[in-house]
């Protein structure tokens, strides 16, 4: 099976609930997935060059498997973002030591 749009934000919508679990609201990524959609809201943070607040949040938490970074390199999403749009979201959590699980 083709992973969707709409199971990718499926995804996301998990790991909303999951953050909120120990008191982080992403509300202004809740509202860029609500106007944009899950996987345009990400590609917008993603091809932004700045390490989104979101991402220094969780980072401080130390929950950086948590990011839409590391989402977006699970294997079943290849489909739906560019080898420079992963290469980015790599970039990005290297530059916070992140090395997955």
């Amino acid at each position: 099976m083709v992973p969707n749009n709409m199971a990718f934000k499926e995804r996301i919508q998990q790991m909303i609930a999951e953050t909120k679990s120990f008191g982080y609201n992403p509300t202004y990524f809740i509202r860029m997935v609500q106007e944009l959609g899950a996987v345009t809201a990400c590609k917008q943070l993603i091809n932004n060059k700045k390490l989104h607040d979101g991402l220094c949040r969780l980072w401080k938490e130390g929950r950086l498997d948590l990011t839409i970074e590391n989402i977006i390199l699970e294997p079943q999403w290849a489909n739906l973002f560019s080898e420079t749009e992963r290469k980015s979201a790599r970039d990005k959590l290297r530059k916070l030591s992140y090395k997955g699980e």
